[in-house]
């Protein structure tokens, strides 16, 4: 997918993927095949990201952040 605007462009486990910007990470992965444990992201909640179970290296963040949560979409 080519970058436009609404798309994030990330690379994922070394692959290039895209994703509607907003989407939240652990969502987007699991669109690309890559499976992410959580404890307690459920899609009838409000993202949380209290378990601290999914953590994840984002380059735009200093170290690792819950891809449970909206603002792991900012910045892929």
């Amino acid at each position: 997918m080519s970058p436009m605007a609404g798309v994030v462009t990330f690379t994922l486990d070394g692959q290039q993927a895209s994703a509607p910007e907003g989407e939240l990470l652990v969502h987007a992965a699991a669109r690309h095949g890559v499976f992410i444990p959580t404890l307690c992201h459920d899609d009838k909640l409000d993202p949380y990201g209290g378990c601290r179970m999914c953590v994840v290296g984002v380059r735009a963040h200093r170290g690792r952040c819950p891809p449970a949560r909206p603002e792991s979409s900012r910045g892929w």
